[in-house]
């Protein structure tokens, strides 16, 4: 198991936790509904962070008699969707897109995606409630269409992300070949062990 990996998902679930916590209270003293949910998504993205955990632990047991291959599988179930040298890749200054696309680690997606979802949809919170405590019309009226239209644009964010972890966890669960270059560095490995 990654030591790596399972800091960073124990990382991700005290910050998403204590992230749900500050977004409650702040939700309860503005009364506003798009921090209320991004309130509920940082608690979803806390209990994902327990799956993740499970999937980890599950998927470096032995294998046994009914499962002959191992359990390394169950990392890609319980995330729903691994870098091997990280420093390596920013070394090479991967764009970001081809960085996302290559990265193969379920648990390291999973977080990276949730947490990125989670700072966009605090920004369009924050704007929201923004626009909704500088506009007049609120005040007389007390009509939130600013902080409703963020609930909206928040909701929009996690379903494009929802999509993204799904698309990507469908390669690994259909046994996707992988990438060119990595073939052509596993031919070459080989092919070095052989002479």
């Amino acid at each position: 198991m990654s030591e790596g990996t399972t800091r960073a998902v124990f990382a991700a679930f005290a910050g998403n936790l204590a992230i749900a916590i500050t977004k409650a209270i702040a939700a309860a003293v503005t009364g506003s509904g798009a921090l209320l949910a991004e309130t509920a998504h940082s608690i979803a993205d806390s209990l994902n962070q327990i799956l993740l955990y499970v999937g980890i632990r599950r998927s470096v047991q032995p294998p046994t008699e009914r499962h002959p291959l191992g359990h390394g599988k169950e990392r890609y179930f319980w995330a729903l969707d691994r870098i091997a040298h990280p420093h390596a890749a920013k070394a090479e200054s991967v764009p970001t897109g081809r960085f996302l696309a290559q990265l193969r680690d379920p648990a390291l997606r999973t977080v990276l995606y949730e947490d990125s979802a989670a700072l966009a949809g605090l920004v369009a919170a924050i704007v929201g409630l923004a626009l909704s405590a500088l506009t007049a019309l609120t005040a007389l009226t007390g009509d939130n269409l600013y902080d409703s239209l963020a609930s909206g644009v928040i909701g929009l964010i996690l379903i494009y992300v929802a999509y993204q972890l799904a698309w990507r966890a469908r390669g690994l669960f259909v046994g996707e070949a992988p990438p060119e270059e990595i073939r052509n560095a596993i031919r070459v490995t080989i092919a070095g062990m052989a002479g």
